[in-house]
């Protein structure tokens, strides 16, 4: 919406930024699943999160500051990368941390918390632009969106596993075989 309402470009040149984002996330989880456990679960989702936020501080940036429009359409490919690293791994690497015997809820309880997450963040995100008006909308919605992401990059060290949790999975895995 941002391209369209205001660098007037059409719906099609518009998309572009999607289709980006969209093929460089299918690069991202390519390269992520073909370097299998020589990039650790942690890592991947550390780097993910990373690329996004650059993504959307740019993106920032450029309502903030009018950048020209093809910054806006370039950056948010990076974005998407990041999300191909970050997404397939946040799964996985629940089910490792999980035991067999909670494997299904952990699994459940992470799918609703993605779709919590998402649309608490969405509806926030909509009443900050409606809050807010011309550009400033724009620069509300990316400022809000860039500390959800940086909270990210401070609670992602959180998913290493402590050496406690890894003593304890493997006591509770040999129990259960």
């Amino acid at each position: 919406y941002l391209l369209m309402d205001r660098y007037g470009l059409s719906p099609a040149v518009a998309g572009l930024a999607l289709t980006g984002a969209a093929v460089f996330w299918s690069i991202g989880s390519a390269i992520q699943g073909r370097m299998g456990e020589t990039l650790a679960n942690e890592r991947a989702m550390f780097i993910g999160a990373v690329l996004g936020v650059i993504a959307i501080a740019v993106v920032w940036g450029t309502a903030a500051l009018h950048w020209p429009a093809f910054v806006a359409i370039g950056i948010w490919a990076l974005g998407g990368a990041g999300m191909g690293l970050v997404f397939p791994r946040k799964n996985v690497h629940m089910i490792k941390l999980s035991t067999a015997l909670n494997q299904g809820f952990n699994s459940s309880a992470l799918a609703i918390s993605d779709s919590m997450g998402s649309a608490l963040a969405l509806a926030s995100g909509g009443l900050i632009f409606a809050a807010f008006s011309g550009n400033d909308s724009f620069v509300a919605v990316f400022a809000f969106t860039t500390l959800i992401g940086l909270a990210l990059i401070i609670l992602t060290p959180r998913t290493r596993p402590s050496a406690t949790a890894n003593s304890a999975l493997e006591a509770s895995n040999r129990l259960e075989a």
